[in-house]
Parts: structure tokens; sequence; C-alpha cells
């Protein structure tokens, strides 16, 4: 009898190491829904930093504007561009935890999200009116936008939408992420 207790407390012991090596791994311990979650605010966030890198850009175009002022947009649009920057590495470094989420989108031909299905894609004025089939994309097209120049080609986004390429613009620089 006091070998089966014995026994049963080791299995006991054993079980509960095993339970908190499982949970101590993040990647195991995630179910598929929190790692989709985590995938799209990780998305959301890269498209956030590339938007707010533009808007400070497209702020310093403007002619006449005062050296201070230009000084501190300049100092903004380097730093958001370095958040853009480490995001996308942070994906690439990471895409063992991305690419089966990305794949299983692609390979269904939707993404699983309780977010919307568009996203806005680069800086627009949203004061003004704005065509959003060229400055938003779908969030699987995102997945793919991601795999393809983040993950395989260690570049960033595209500056500008696919949607600017069908009606002849130009769609931006493809930089390196180094």
């Amino acid at each position: 009898m006091n070998i089966n207790i014995v026994n049963m407390k080791i299995y006991q012991k054993l079980l509960l190491v095993f339970v908190f090596l499982y949970l101590s791994n993040p990647i195991a311990a995630q179910t598929d829904a929190e790692k989709i979650k985590k995938v799209e605010n990780d998305f959301n966030f890269l498209l956030y930093f590339k938007r707010e890198y533009e808007r400070y850009d497209a702020a310093l175009e403007y002619p006449n504007i005062p050296q201070t002022r230009r000084d501190s947009l300049q100092v903004k649009k380097d730093s958001w561009y370095n958040k853009y920057v480490q995001k996308a590495k942070s994906i690439r470094e990471n895409a063992d935890f991305y690419l089966p989420v990305i794949n299983e989108a692609i390979k269904n031909g939707r993404v699983e999200s309780d977010q919307p299905e568009r996203v806005l894609y680069n800086h627009v004025n949203t004061l003004l009116p704005f065509d959003g089939e060229l400055n938003s994309v779908s969030r699987l097209e995102l997945h793919k936008l991601v795999k393809q120049y983040i993950i395989e080609a260690d570049t960033l986004l595209p500056a500008k939408t696919e949607a600017y390429r069908k009606v002849g613009h130009d769609v931006g620089s493809y930089k390196l992420i180094r």
C-alpha cells in the first residue's frame, strides 16, 4: 500500500514537472487562436510603424518648413523607421513561429481573425478623400506580402499596394532589412 502511494506521488511530481516544462515554452503553450492573434497584432504593429514612418517622410516633403521643425520631423521619421525595421527583423528571425500561421491562411484562402477584413496599408490623410482599394490590403494579401518580402526576400514591405501597380503607379523601392 505504501509503495502505491509513493509511486503515485512520484507520478504526480513527474506530471507536474512535464506540465511546467510544457507551459514554460511559450510557443508550445499557445493555442492556434492565440498564435493567430499574436501574428495579427504583430502585423498590425508592423503596418502602424510603416504608416507612421511614411507620415513623417511625407511631412518632410513640404517646402517652407522651418529648420527646427524639419529637424524634429526627421528625428520622428528615423524613430518610426527604426521601429518598422526592428519589427520586420523580429518577424523574419522568428519565421518558424509566423510561417505556420501564414501558410495555413494561404492554404485556406482566408485569415481566421476577428479583426476587419481589410487593413490600411500605407499612410493617407484620412481627413481628405482617398481610394480605399489603393491604400488598403486584405489580411490574406498582408500575410502573402510578409511571407514574400520580409521572410523570403529579407526586404521591407513595398511602399504601396499592388493595386497601385495595376493602375500604372510606381509601388516604391524595396529596402533590405539589414
